[in-house]
């Protein structure tokens, strides 16, 4: 009898933990450019270059700079021609529109870029701050 509580216990408690471990809000838009800009940073040459938002993705990873990346992908000639590359620019159009915010607003007064870096470190920096919004969400929506 004892055997038998301890085993059930046991799986409550197991089933109890693997729910509250897995995300219940993750954004499609956001997992879809993820997945995107990793497959198309394996298979990119690292010698076109676009500005350098790292001081953006240093200030909180916020929509002023999924803006900016938007904005330096879409006017990126090589980036909007490839159909992968061109659902990163869509999805995060669709992501931004869903909160709302002004793009042409949130950047009016950003200065003039200073410094450059290669696609791929843009795109993984972009990775990194996605993946960061998306953790935020799942904590806020299992809060």
């Amino acid at each position: 009898m004892k055997t038998f509580m301890f085993v059930l216990v046991s799986a409550v408690a197991l089933l109890f933990t693997s729910a509250l471990a897995r995300p219940t809000e993750e954004n499609h838009n956001l997992k879809e450019i993820i997945d995107l800009a990793e497959r198309y940073n394996k298979s990119l040459q690292r010698d076109s270059f676009v500005e350098n938002v790292l001081g953006l993705a240093e200030a909180g990873c916020n929509n002023k700079f999924l803006c900016k990346v938007h904005d330096i992908l879409e006017k990126h000639d090589n980036f909007t021609k490839r159909r992968n590359q061109e659902k990163i620019v869509r999805n995060l159009k669709y992501y931004i529109d869903g909160t709302k915010d002004n793009c042409t607003e949130l950047l009016k007064n950003e200065p003039a870029p200073v410094r450059w870096t290669t696609v791929p470190d843009l795109l993984e920096c972009l990775v990194k701050c996605v993946r960061m919004i998306n953790y935020e969400r799942v904590t806020k929506s299992n809060a």
